[in-house]
């Protein structure tokens, strides 16, 4: 064809919609339309009222998350179900959502579930 690095710019055939040809593309691309902001997540369920009898474990959390933390884990010795770790967690996380702007997670991982896995 011709030199290393050359660019062909050729299109034979029929185009429907819009074409780019580009050699790196650094962000996004749209063609036509309005420009939609991302869906951000907020799947926190609502907390549990009233809360009670954990003002140190949030403490805790909060002290936690003045310190940068990344990943938390909330847990006790095993084999204790029931006591409220995910009541923690749910209350906690809705007390500090507007720290988490990108959106909040959240899995049911079922633990003390009657109905089982």
């Amino acid at each position: 064809m011709g030199d290393e690095g050359e660019t062909n710019n050729e299109q034979s055939g029929t185009v429907n919609g819009p074409v780019a040809q580009v050699g790196a593309v650094y962000g996004g691309v749209h063609f036509g339309g309005q420009h939609q902001e991302p869906v951000v997540p907020r799947q926190l369920p609502q907390a549990v009222a009233p809360f009670t009898g954990q003002a140190d474990e949030l403490a805790a959390l909060h002290a936690v998350l003045a310190d940068s933390a990344r990943a938390v884990v909330i847990s006790a010795v095993e084999g204790t179900t029931g006591i409220g770790k995910t009541a923690l967690a749910v209350h906690w996380a809705n007390q500090v959502a507007d720290r988490f702007p990108g959106g909040q997670l959240y899995a049911d991982l079922r633990g003390s579930d009657p109905s089982g896995w």
